[in-house]
């Protein structure tokens, strides 16, 4: 008989990581048996690529050969999904490995020879510890969330992970990964063009020098700028039907009007200028600002 739950509903992808056929092959029938799909990768480089395309949202790595480098990708992994979900498979001899592998954030030790069944029970504690959505819970007709972003653009790709693990994980997988981008391109706006105040030419400039990371260190420096923050607020209304995202920052604006009038049309060929907001409404076409350029809303409907 099937173990399931509400939770397993949400969870559509297991990441494999193992280079053990037999293992494998248990991995990708206990998965079936909780309706997962199953992508393999069989060593850390290809894991890490993986994990990065798919945005799954379980992982089981085999601890097998050098512990250091497949601790290293567990760390790698939970730190760049936090909401993804780890189960590891030890040897049963190195307690230590199983030990270090729960402190560095696994949800799940399962030894080796792995048991099918004992696989099983990990994955449904794992879809246990998964987000769950408001639909799961009819009583609630509306949720939001506010979050408050420091300036920094090198957390730009955990913030839009979160997001995407907290408020969007009713959208099909398809339109997830097309979110995913938009926000990563619409909170680096907001980062760097509103927070730190860096212009265009300023950046194309600066990244042809190779001496962008200096520009950004220097900005994130000057007390003009690195006290602002970006405010990103989701409104998810099931009465209504929409997905709403709200991205502002503490700079002066721009002259937004031109680019959203252009995104109608591809953009000329070597102009990369307005580039991010061409993206962010080719996915979702209802992206509107506010009057000064400092707020963009996109709004996506559920039905």
């Amino acid at each position: 008989m099937n173990q399931t739950s509400s939770a397993s509903r949400l969870a559509q992808t297991l990441v494999a990581v193992t280079s053990s056929a037999a293992t494998q092959s248990i991995l990708v029938e206990q998965a079936k048996r909780y309706g997962l799909s199953v992508i393999a990768a069989s060593d850390r480089t290809t894991a890490l690529s993986t994990v990065e395309m798919a945005v799954p949202d379980i992982v089981a790595v085999d601890l097998e050969g050098s512990d250091r480098d497949h601790l290293r990708l567990l760390t790698a992994i939970r730190t760049q999904h936090p909401a993804c979900a780890v189960i590891v498979i030890a040897d049963a001899a190195r307690p230590q490995t199983a030990l270090d592998a729960l402190r560095a954030g696994a949800v799940d030790v399962v030894t080796v020879p792995v048991v099918p069944e004992e696989f099983g029970r990990a994955i449904h504690r794992a879809l246990s510890t998964l987000p769950r959505t408001v639909d799961d819970t009819a009583a609630i007709e509306q949720v939001e969330h506010t979050i408050v972003v420091i300036p920094d653009p090198a957390h730009v790709d955990t913030v839009a992970e979160w997001l995407i693990q907290t408020t969007g994980l009713t959208l099909p997988a398809t339109q997830r990964l097309h979110l995913r981008a938009m926000l990563h391109e619409l909170i680096l706006n907001a980062i760097e063009h509103g927070s730190l105040d860096i212009h265009f030419r300023e950046k194309e400039e600066a990244l042809a020098r190779d001496r962008y990371d200096e520009l950004l260190r220097r900005r994130m420096q000057d007390s003009r700028f690195n006290q602002r923050r970006v405010t990103v607020r989701v409104l998810y209304d099931k009465r209504r039907q929409v997905l709403q995202y709200r991205i502002k920052d503490e700079g002066k604006g721009f002259q937004w009007k031109s680019y959203l009038n252009r995104t109608m049309e591809a953009c000329p060929p070597g102009e990369s200028n307005g580039r991010g907001i061409f993206l962010a409404r080719s996915f979702f076409p209802n992206l509107t600002y506010n009057e000064p350029g400092n707020e963009v809303t996109v709004t996506i409907p559920l039905t």
